[in-house]
């Protein structure tokens, strides 16, 4: 079966449950960084999040150091996660 990502994803925490529980992906951008996702992020597993820059110009290694302070993970755990959940849906 084809594995689904919501690219850009920038809707509230009950939104993004329900999409996880249901199996989906979540791709964050830089609207990580204002803080509004923080509960969302925190209690997402982590197997089913990715991060992006495609709407801004903006260096991905501040979003994946966001991501880890915030999931308390070293920064190359996160980026291990993230590279497998790629090998998993584009693999």
């Amino acid at each position: 079966t084809g594995k689904s990502i919501f690219h850009g994803f920038n809707k509230n925490k009950t939104i993004a449950d329900q999409l996880l529980k249901k199996g989906f992906y979540l791709s964050f951008g830089a609207s990580i960084l204002t803080g509004k996702h923080d509960e969302t992020l925190a209690s997402a597993p982590i197997d089913q999040l990715f991060l992006e820059t495609d709407d801004v110009q903006l260096d991905i290694r501040t979003l994946y150091a966001y991501m880890a302070q915030l999931k308390k993970i070293s920064l190359e755990e996160l980026k291990n996660t993230v590279f497998n959940n790629y090998q998993l849906v584009f693999g």
